[in-house]
């Protein structure tokens, strides 16, 4: 996921700042040194977003980039994965910098619960009441729906824990 910021300068002035300004709170959150107010992340996308002023120009990042600046002191040489899938969960033991690809596979397996079927990533065919999933890009079907998760749900696990490792 991009921030929208190429300019290294940029970069290194974001950097300096945020490092300069805050400190991790330990709850996934980060406040200010001086008032000890926690700098808050908006937002009605898929991702809190926060803002902050340098020099009177105001500046934007994700939540979890901004997290993310303030433990290791850079921007990520990738993108932040949230390890739990959790998007507002944005404590530093579940971020991790990976690669766009590795990114990519936390959204093959879904985590929210469909609507019908009350287990994520199911869903049920209208025409032959059959229900299916989609792992790692392909379509799999099933008549027991819980069957049809657990088996999803362990090939993920599986993969996550050969990635934890190295490159996938």
């Amino acid at each position: 996921m991009s921030n929208g910021i190429r300019d290294d300068r940029t970069k290194a002035v974001i950097c300096d700042c945020l490092r300069r300004r805050y400190e991790y709170a330990g709850d996934g959150h980060i406040r200010c040194v001086r008032s000890g107010m926690v700098l808050k992340g908006r937002g009605k996308g898929k991702y809190a977003k926060t803002s902050f002023y340098i020099n009177g120009r105001q500046y934007y990042l994700f939540y979890h980039q901004a997290v993310w600046i303030v433990c290791h002191g850079d921007f990520p040489k990738g993108e932040i994965d949230h390890i739990d899938g959790d998007r507002l969960n944005n404590r530093i033991e579940n971020l991790r910098d990976v690669s766009s690809w590795q990114n990519m596979w936390n959204k093959l397996l879904p985590w929210r619960p469909n609507m019908e079927t009350n287990v994520p990533g199911v869903v049920k065919e209208k025409r032959d009441g059959v229900y299916k999933t989609r792992l790692f890009g392909r379509l799999i079907f099933s008549a027991d729906k819980y069957k049809l998760f657990h088996d999803a749900a362990l090939c993920g696990k599986t993969y996550r824990a050969d990635c934890a490792v190295g490159e996938p």
